[in-house]
């Protein structure tokens, strides 16, 4: 059995994506699998010397690029929202809602929607 498995079938799509939309997705997934997005967070470490164009440093940014604000707070009042179907919402509570994240994001409110 698979994690996917264990997921409900919505009766709808969410508003934000079409049928047409969504069958684009799963087809690119269905030929190339999810290695390649893998790989792109695993690698988000290293440095970027390959970027020839600005856009791309942009497009490809990563934890050295964002080094200069490292432990800088979001100033601004923000919302973290998890749906009541968002299976990485329980294991990453006790992180979300700890201390480390409430001295970065002081103004920061949790909503589980369901």
């Amino acid at each position: 059995m698979e994690l996917i498995d264990y997921l409900a079938t919505p009766s709808l799509l969410p508003l934000w994506i079409t049928e047409e939309e969504l069958q684009v997705y799963a087809d690119k997934f269905q030929e190339s699998g999810f290695t390649g997005p893998l790989n792109y967070y695993r690698a988000m470490d290293l440095c970027l010397c390959n970027a020839v164009h600005l856009s791309e440093i942009l497009n490809d940014w990563n934890w050295e690029l964002l080094a200069a604000w490292q432990g800088t707070k979001v100033k601004v009042h923000a919302k973290f929202i998890a749906g009541d179907k968002d299976i990485g919402f329980e294991s990453t509570r006790e992180y979300v809602t700890g201390d480390i994240v409430k001295q970065l994001v002081p103004n920061l409110e949790v909503v589980k929607s369901f």
